[in-house]
């Protein structure tokens, strides 16, 4: 039996759980809930910066960590709401639920945090589209692991979409570092710790959906929702939070001193 203990940490059952009794007693809701705020928070706060930088690529990168959290606290907010998911007939009888927001969801958000790591450290239009391309392939072929298909062949489907990820990570891990070589000593380390961010968000979902309830099943329900939430939470404010402090992107979001205030100090 699955109780509040299993379905939340020590310290936080309580919150947790009064808050999924707010959306019908839902074992994820409380996890859910968490999310859908915090995104909504992350998109209203890197918009809002945004709208303060003058610099064309970095604003670009900005806005599109702001559409990326605001699209994430829409699912999630349709998912609170009961819907964005899909039964189907599961292989030897049963049924297999599809959560295809949260599908949707990472078909828009990843390969926008792939194209604003780019904007960052100046990727050319080549390299990016294709690293875009097989993020969004390895989520559609994530899809079809997930859905209902015959037998094995759904660990097949998540194979293909591992190594799609792995394809990705080499982007993030070779390509993108090499083309932000060239930018000063600040952007290059924001790249860095970006590039290692995702990298390792990128790797977590293949690796949890393994163990998690749409494969192995190792782990219960509940348990793999607070998993995505958490990779999610990581993926997209982790990124923001990186971008938000970075050195180099603080110097080029403070407006400097103009010619008027220079020859204002010389007289």
């Amino acid at each position: 039996m699955i109780t509040r203990q299993t379905l939340y940490p020590t310290g936080m059952g309580a919150p947790l759980a009064a808050v999924g009794a707010m959306f019908g007693g839902e074992a994820n809701a409380g996890w859910l809930a968490v999310g859908a705020a915090v995104f909504g928070l992350v998109s209203l706060l890197v918009a809002a910066r945004a709208a303060n930088i003058d610099h064309r690529r970095l604003k670009r990168s900005h806005t599109l960590v702001a559409v990326v959290s605001g699209v994430s606290f829409g699912a999630y907010v349709l998912l609170l709401s009961g819907g964005g998911t899909v039964d189907g007939a599961a292989p030897g009888g049963g049924t297999v639920t599809l959560y295809w927001a949260r599908y949707a969801d990472w078909l828009v958000t990843m390969p926008l945090l792939v194209a604003a790591l780019g904007s960052v450290a100046g990727a050319d239009r080549e390299t990016l589209a294709s690293a875009v391309a097989t993020t969004v392939f390895g989520v559609a072929t994530g899809i079809v692991a997930t859905g209902p298909v015959l037998g094995g062949y759904r660990y097949v489907w998540w194979a293909v979409a591992t190594l799609a990820v792995a394809g990705v990570g080499y982007f993030l891990g070779v390509g993108l570092r090499a083309d932000a070589r060239g930018l000063d000593a600040g952007t290059t380390s924001t790249v860095d710790t970006l590039a290692t961010l995702l990298g390792v968000c990128w790797v977590g979902y293949p690796l949890w959906w393994f163990v998690g309830p749409d494969g192995a099943g190792v782990v219960s329900p509940a348990v793999g929702t607070a998993g995505v939430v958490g990779l999610d939470l990581l993926a997209t404010v982790g990124f923001a939070l990186v971008l938000l402090r970075s050195p180099a992107v603080s110097d080029r979001a403070t407006p400097g001193p103009t010619a008027g205030d220079q020859a204002s100090r010389l007289t």
